[in-house]
């Protein structure tokens, strides 16, 4: 507005001015419209397509590629997906969804959920609470096989689970995934922590929190939101107590476990403000005997 303006002040012909105060007059209704139009109007849909090149170069000054940005746009900053904790609700109902398609087709499965929640997080929900996929240990021979797989048949960074889970009997796309992003990938760092690392760690959980490990894990590189979440609430919360256990707290403790159950910890410890999960499971194994 501030240029038009300047050219239709400059101006000496009355036909010029005439057009400058059209332009200027169309370009405050674009920008009344604007104004007015809601944050998800804004931005659009999440799949919408953009110019990814253009922001990589210019926006990242080519620090990240187009498609990272793309992905990590798409499935994890856009506004309109639900960052919420999950209601029991919403859990009860990914897994009878996820019954119905044999929990493989992750993108219908969010859909059809209709919660606003991407399928990369609806797999991780998934992973997080089925402990089937747990149950059966694996062999060394499946472990060998699996990495050999993933070598022959991984283009970049994608991984085809369905089509391996072809060539493994009795282990399903989830199983594989589970297995590889939290066993066998070598790029997942296992061990101690370093210093460094500790301190990627807080800076990520300050700038995003304490519930969204997918972000912060990708600020700590080498280490995966299981890793990054078990670090901060068992050593790094300055929030944790360290100390012996009060009355109170073990009388509240045993409430929490015949509320939620043996082996629910993070609900337990979620309510027990101060105890982490393996305080609270250390202290249940202490007192188990005790009615």
């Amino acid at each position: 507005l501030e240029y038009l303006n300047k050219k239709m002040e400059q101006s000496r012909q009355e036909t010029e001015k005439d057009l400058f105060a059209k332009q200027i007059a169309e370009t405050e209704r674009e920008m009344d419209n604007i104004n007015q139009m809601t944050q998800r109007q804004l931005l659009g849909n999440r799949f919408d397509d953009h110019d990814w090149i253009k922001i990589s170069n210019i926006d990242f000054d080519g620090s990240r590629r187009a498609e990272d940005i793309k992905n990590l746009w798409q499935n994890s900053e856009h506004p309109s997906i639900n960052q919420a904790e999950w209601s029991k609700e919403e859990v009860e109902k990914l897994f009878q969804i996820a019954g119905l398609k044999g929990c493989v087709d992750w993108e219908w499965i969010a859909s059809e959920l209709q919660t606003n929640r991407t399928a990369f997080m609806c797999l991780q929900k998934y992973q997080e609470l089925n402990k089937e996929l747990t149950k059966k240990e694996w062999t060394e021979e499946e472990d060998h096989m699996l990495i050999e797989l993933v070598q022959k048949m991984r283009v970049g960074s994608f991984i085809p689970y369905t089509k391996i889970a072809y060539f493994m009997e009795g282990r399903n796309s989830t199983q594989l995934l589970y297995r590889w992003s939290k066993t066998l990938d070598p790029m997942v760092k296992r061990g101690k922590w370093t210093p460094a690392e500790d301190e990627m760690l807080l800076k990520a959980v300050e700038k995003y929190g304490i519930r969204d490990w997918f972000k912060i894990q990708e600020e700590v590189p080498g280490r995966v939101d299981a890793q990054c979440r078990g670090r901060f609430r068992n050593t790094l919360n300055q929030n944790v107590r360290r100390g012996k256990w009060s009355e109170k707290e073990v009388s509240d403790f045993k409430m929490l476990v015949e509320k939620h159950g043996v082996g629910k910890w993070a609900k337990i410890s979620a309510e027990l403000t101060g105890r982490t999960e393996m305080q609270c499971l250390h202290k249940w194994k202490v007192i188990s005997g005790v009615k």
